[in-house]
């Protein structure tokens, strides 16, 4: 035996990127000698075909936040830049705010934006709108195949698992609510995953260079969130990888020469991304998120947990209602699916049961890991301490999005077993058959436990559903909570026929009499057809309207765009946090953002848009209310524009002409939640309205339905009785609305 093939303590300080054992197990590949080729051109087909439509039709996702925001962000952004600026000072949303700084648009520092942007200028071309974001789910779907192959995986195999992560009906969902940032960043997992493996298998510069450079890609996609996540999967990698070599009693040099390259390719991705961390850092202290602990309050960090039970929806979708509106579950509401799909889940279990090496057992772990955090405050002292202890940790919310990393590992898992069953690596031994009859019967049980459950489910939803939505007809919500049921049992009927067609792809690959290419091309047709179904409950896309139909002028818009500024407005009920204000051009005080800063958040949650100092200090000149609101502080405005409604004079007496007298006030009168009010109620019918503190000079008070008549008594008092009836309204009465104080400063009532 030569040197060169015998173990000893040279060759086993040798890095490898594929283990020993793996290598030797290796068949020839199925698909032929260009077998790489052929399997990233078959990843790349699956991805355009599902989203020709955004590719090709240049037809865009408009559900969740795509409207609400990003696509206003967008366009002031290119707006800036067509002017020559960069924009980095938002100055329509919350009296200003920063633009780049908070993240709202920081699309300039990622190479994307301008690849784009040379591309376009060259004459006629213009490239669909969400290109760039399908090339990222083409990048996670590659990215996952050269990372199963690094770990020797076989070339089906990778490609079934670079397939099955690229179309996880979570990541999938991401973007068709307008949190495309997340899809760009997870996009850059698998890549920063298999460049960590090799860093800490070789520790050569090289590698630590790579994992450097594609961290700080990743950084710059602009959802520090998921890249923080994938940093933890880097550590958990080390720790496991620390664990191994500590059993196999490697030198603790060794041990610290790994931690010390993942550090320094830490750093180095830290500085690559510096034009975006710094300011963002700089930031932070000053916004929402920093609310205790230095960061956001933990109940509001737990809020999006994904309770246990919801497991269940790993098998039946829909168990818990399809999305919002029939959403039962725990958390406030649900915008995707954390289904992975069966076929794929029962590819993970042979990996998991039938090989046993280090990847495996790593992917394993990863997966748990991810399932126990998405648990939040579940978990209990466990996430507290968390929360309390690692840093930025706090900063974050929805631990539901810790699943991305069990996804990850069940797609890569699924490759796996792929592999194993297709007889690409070396399983030997026990018969197939149990595992064929096994995840048949799994599947065809709980579709039949959940279709004979109809009626019960439809009860449990409906009482949910009374929980969550108090104030809706009961009616109602018991027809929501069939609804839902309808779904659970549909999804359960899809379960028991993919159970069943995934027990014959089994048993048919474990015969080995077709050809290797066939039972490989079924399995992964199995798996997009299972995950197709789940996504295209979410994915719809439509053609792209010009923004002017989405937001339209009305008559208030168009008065306030010709009035001489600068000057704010003050937007009331749902107004308030609409961002479309800012697509026309006009200063609010409102929007929506969920990082904005923490003092204007304080003014408006300690102070209020009701008081008039407030206003004033703001520069608010009109306030944008519903057209029936009247008030004696109050003048018309714009007497051309249907629901212009006053601007009240500059002295302290009123100068509107309204007649005094009963007046119902409807629930769109309604100010702001986010309002401070004080308690004020009548202890009897037609008694005095009295707050906790004295009134000031312009009290209104709004009822929250039209079952109540407010009329005013002098200057300071007011009466209200429920209409069609003389029952004493308490304070505890859930109809009566709080107590807000009008401005009567410089402010102007309009409707939008």
């Amino acid at each position: 035996m030569t040197p060169r093939n015998r173990r000893g303590k040279g060759n086993a300080d040798r890095p490898r990127s594929v283990p020993d054992a793996e290598r030797k197990a290796s068949r020839p590949p199925i698909l032929g000698r260009r077998a790489t080729l052929i399997a990233v051109l078959i990843v790349l087909a699956i991805g355009l075909v599902f989203f020709q439509r955004v590719m090709f039709r240049s037809e865009i996702l408009t559900g969740g936040d795509v409207l609400a925001g990003a696509a206003i962000f967008e366009h002031y952004a290119n707006g800036e830049i067509a002017a020559g600026r960069l924009p980095l000072w938002n100055p329509y949303m919350f009296g200003g705010m920063p633009f780049f700084e908070s993240m709202t648009w920081s699309a300039f520092v990622y190479p994307s934006f301008w690849i784009r942007y040379v591309i376009e200028k060259l004459p006629g071309v213009e490239l669909p709108r969400l290109f760039f974001l399908v090339l990222h789910y083409l990048l996670a779907g590659v990215g996952t195949f050269f990372f199963l192959r690094s770990r020797g995986v076989g070339h089906a195999g990778a490609s079934l698992g670079g397939v099955a992560f690229m179309l996880t009906p979570h990541l999938v969902g991401l973007a068709t609510i307008g949190h495309g940032g997340k899809v760009l960043t997870a996009a850059y997992l698998p890549l920063v995953v298999m460049a960590a493996y090799r860093v800490i298998e070789c520790g050569n510069a090289r590698w630590i260079a790579i994992l450097g450079l594609i961290g700080g890609l990743q950084f710059l996609a602009r959802h520090v969130q998921v890249s923080y996540y994938t940093w933890i999967v880097v550590l958990i990698l080390l720790v496991f990888s620390v664990a191994v070599g500590r059993r196999d009693r490697e030198p603790w040099g060794a041990q610290g020469r790994k931690a010390a390259s993942v550090v320094a390719a830490g750093v180095l991705a830290a500085a690559l991304a510096a034009v975006l961390l710094l300011p963002l850092l700089a930031y932070t202290p000053l916004s929402t998120r920093v609310a205790e602990a230095g960061g956001i309050g933990f109940d509001q960090a737990v809020m999006w947990s994904f309770h246990p039970k919801e497991i269940v929806t790993f098998l039946v979708p829909s168990f818990f209602g399809l999305a919002n509106e029939t959403y039962w579950g725990t958390m406030p509401f649900q915008q995707v699916s954390h289904y992975s799909g069966y076929v794929v889940l029962c590819l993970a279990a042979i990996a998991v049961v039938r090989k046993r090496d280090r990847s495996v057992r790593f992917l394993t772990l990863l997966f748990v890991v991810g399932l126990v955090l998405s648990f939040g405050k579940y978990l209990g002292p466990v996430y507290r301490t968390l929360y309390a202890a690692l840093p930025g940790f706090s900063r974050f919310r929805v631990p539901a999005l810790f699943l991305l990393l069990s996804q990850f590992a069940v797609a890569c898992l699924a490759g796996h077993g792929a592999s194993v069953l297709l007889n690409e690596i070396k399983d030997g031994k026990r018969s197939w058959l149990p595992w064929a009859i096994g995840t048949a019967a799994v599947g065809i049980l709980v579709g039949l436990i959940v279709m004979v459950s109809r009626s019960s489910m439809g009860q449990t939803a409906g009482v949910a559903l009374m929980a969550r939505h108090a104030g809706v007809p009961a009616a109602q919500l018991r027809q929501l909570g069939a609804t839902a049921a309808g779904y659970a049992v549909r999804d359960a009927g899809i379960l028991a026929a993919f159970a069943a067609a995934t027990g014959v792809a089994i048993f048919a690959t474990a015969t080995r009499k077709l050809p290797a290419w066939i039972p490989a091309a079924l399995l992964l047709g199995l798996v997009v057809w299972d995950v197709s179904i789940v996504n295209a409950r979410f994915m719809k896309p439509e053609r792209m309207k010009p923004l002017e139909q989405y937001y339209p002028a009305t008559a208030a818009v168009q008065y306030l765009k010709k009035q001489p500024g600068p000057f704010r407005i003050a937007p009331l009920g749902q107004q308030f946090s609409s961002n479309a204000w800012m697509y026309h051009g006009i200063e609010s005080i409102g929007g929506y953002h969920p990082a904005k800063l923490s003092v204007m958040d304080k003014l408006l949650t300690t102070i209020g848009v009701s008081n008039l100092k407030l206003l004033a200090m703001l520069n608010v000149r009109y306030v944008v209310g519903p057209d029936d609101l009247r008030h004696e502080l109050f003048e018309q405005v714009a007497p051309g524009a249907p629901g212009a409604r006053g601007s009240p004079s500059r002295s302290s007496r009123s100068t509107i002409s309204t007649p005094h007298g009963s007046r119902p006030f409807s629930r769109s009168c309604l100010a702001p939640s986010r309002a401070p009010w004080g308690a004020a109620f009548p202890s009897s019918p037609g008694a005095p309205l009295r707050s906790s503190s004295r009134p000031r000079s312009a009290d209104l008070v709004f009822s929250s339905c039209r079952r109540y008549t407010i009329r005013r008594v002098g200057r300071h008092w007011w009466t209200v009785r429920r209409r069609r009836s003389t029952a004493p309204i308490t304070p505890s009465d859930p109809s009566i609305s709080r107590r807000e104080s009008t401005p009567c400063g410089s402010s102007t009532w309009l409707r939008a």
